[in-house]
């Protein structure tokens, strides 16, 4: 390669690197703010809309009498629509984000077009899943329930009081059968004031929410 070319694929270079990091960055601050778009998806020559996982907002406001009413900001992860890679998936189902190499799944994505209609501003009961909380659904078809697994924070942005990413949601065999859980409103609540979430020693029955 003579020198001006070698100067120009070097400066070729240096702009897609800028540019990859000016996107990463970009991807970052619109996770962190819950404004994650997902593009339509193509897999051998079909198109897969992802556009029901735009990020929205629900309201909660607590029981209790006088409580202010609380917006959260709900967005959505790719597990919702992708599964851990296996021996002999095709290269061309592989979907990547930010470094997590994962498998299209139709099945997933079909059942995720029904989370902007179970998770509303009338969810009460969820249940503490490690660093998590997770929702079980009973859903005609199903012979598992469905799982909607998320984390909640406080918002950054002055126009939410708390984050919701679902970071996984899907059909699960095995689970179990109780857990410490907590009202959903209350989990609001106190993530919106900053306040300390104890998960409490009594385990209950998860309950399936049935659609």
């Amino acid at each position: 390669m003579h020198g001006s070319g070698l100067v120009t694929w070097f400066l070729d270079c240096q702009d897609t690197i800028v540019v990859r990091l000016a996107q990463e960055c970009y991807l970052r601050v619109l996770v962190e703010r819950g404004v994650m778009y997902w593009p339509k998806v193509t897999i051998d020559g079909t198109e897969y809309d992802l556009s029901h996982l735009d990020p929205y907002s629900i309201e909660v406001s607590p029981a209790a009498p006088d409580a202010p009413t609380f917006k959260v900001g709900v967005s959505f992860g790719c597990h919702t629509f992708t599964r851990e890679r296996q021996d002999g998936d095709p290269i061309s189902h592989h979907f990547e984000h930010r470094g997590d190499v994962r498998t299209f799944c139709p099945k997933r994505y079909e059942l995720s077009k029904l989370l902007p209609e179970l998770i509303g501003n009338q969810i009460g009961r969820v249940y503490f899943s490690h660093d998590s909380y997770l929702i079980a659904y009973a859903l005609d078809g199903l012979a598992y329930p469905y799982v909607v697994v998320f984390k909640m924070s406080k918002a950054k942005i002055p126009d939410l009081d708390t984050r919701m990413f679902v970071t996984t949601a899907h059909e699960k065999s095995s689970m179990a059968s109780k857990s410490p859980a907590i009202t959903f409103a209350t989990l609001v609540d106190s993530t919106a004031k900053g306040r300390r979430i104890t998960q409490p020693r009594e385990r209950r029955s998860i309950t399936l929410i049935k659609k």
